[in-house]
């Protein structure tokens, strides 16, 4: 079936409601699911219907599972604030940088370093503007105009400034096709294309399916009710984390001392470890640890940028995390995190098949790995 599907060029259309679509209904030890039916579909259509899922429905008395065939009507959303790493190419990028990290902010460290984010943020969104808005239009320029030099230079082998021209040309072009690999590398987050891999099919091919699984259109909440619009799935979600963190437990038994003493304990050996001084060295070493893939925070900031600018903005962060050591307040908009919610299932029904990750700030990271440092 997987020759079948890669010779017809075709993708399975994601899939919601029962995992297995048929069973032969025997009795005990005889009983067989299975998953025999599909829905496919070519690029085209997805393309056309990208908003579309087959949901498979209870079988009641058949062996096979009915098939629904759903195609939403996708709302408009905001979209946060994202630090892209091709932004770092362009000759403005340490400028913008440097200017807003020069300007006087009042405050305690944590709130300075945050204020001048929210600069460089605004800032990066006038560069993404001009230069980056859309990186597939500029590749595509940028070899036409070194794909027309060559060819004026091969007319004419003996002109000196073709020859020039052409040298420019194509430093342009591999800048642009560089940003415009970054970007769908960044976005596709491929773990199989770090070393330069040019199939930019395969690049849109993994964006689009990443987005089409990250999507919530339909589900069970938890009373088992299928909801379909923006609003009743959003509030399924946000009931269920309700009921399961925060109900209280009636005639709930008390924590004995005797068990507690038999775990791992801080002891005033921990208190002083914590208590020491960070250096800067100490900072930059737990930042490297941080891949540039991971998500970033609300702030949009991943480890990327920290380690590009660290030159400009190390004395500050420095101050931040050691004033929290020194203090132990921590700021509300580092210590926050945006959830993200990840399928446990190849196949989601309901609220309860998805786990909350926490996306946390580069500098909310640094402290937790300089804390675990610390104790062990």
């Amino acid at each position: 079936m997987r020759n079948c599907m890669l010779h017809c060029k075709l993708t399975e259309v994601k899939t919601v409601g029962r995992l297995y679509t048929w069973n032969n209904k025997q009795d005990g030890e005889d009983r067989v699911f299975s998953r025999i039916d599909r829905v496919l579909a070519n690029s085209e259509w997805n393309d056309l219907f990208d908003t579309a899922e087959a949901n498979f429905m209870p079988e009641g008395h058949y062996d096979h599972s009915p098939m629904l065939l759903n195609c939403y009507q996708r709302a408009p959303q905001k979209r946060p604030f994202r630090f892209f790493n091709m932004w770092t190419t362009s000759p403005r990028f340490n400028t913008i940088v440097e200017e807003n990290w020069k300007k006087y902010v009042y405050g305690c460290p944590m709130y300075r370093v945050m204020q001048k984010l929210k600069w460089i943020k605004m800032d990066l969104k006038v560069l993404n503007q001009e230069g980056y808005n859309n990186v597939e239009a500029e590749q595509i320029k940028r070899h036409k105009a070194l794909l027309e030099v060559q060819n004026l230079l091969h007319s004419t082998p003996g002109d000196q400034g073709l020859a020039s021209r052409e040298k420019v040309a194509s430093d342009e072009y591999r800048r642009a096709r560089e940003n415009y690999l970054s970007f769908l590398q960044q976005t596709a987050k491929v773990q199989w294309l770090q070393n330069g891999d040019d199939n930019t099919k395969a690049f849109h091919q993994s964006i689009r399916q990443r987005r089409k699984q990250n999507r919530i259109y339909a589900i069970h909440n938890g009373e088992g009710k299928w909801v379909q619009t923006d609003t009743e799935v959003q509030m399924a979600f946000v009931q269920f984390y309700k009921n399961l963190f925060c109900t209280t437990m009636e005639n709930k038994a008390p924590l004995l001392d005797a068990v507690m003493d038999m775990g791992p304990r801080l002891n005033d050996t921990h208190r002083g470890r914590l208590a020491c001084s960070v250096t800067v060295e100490d900072i930059k070493r737990v930042l490297d640890t941080i891949p540039s893939s991971k998500a970033p925070g609300m702030d949009g900031f991943n480890s990327h940028f920290f380690r590009t600018t660290w030159d400009t903005i190390k004395g500050d962060i420095h101050s931040a995390i050691k004033d929290f050591f020194e203090t132990g307040k921590i700021l509300k908009e580092v210590n926050i995190t945006s959830i993200t919610l990840v399928p446990k299932v190849k196949v989601t029904s309901s609220v309860g098949d998805f786990r909350p990750i926490a996306c946390c700030s580069v500098i909310y990271k640094c402290i937790s790995k300089l804390m675990c440092e610390k104790l062990n």
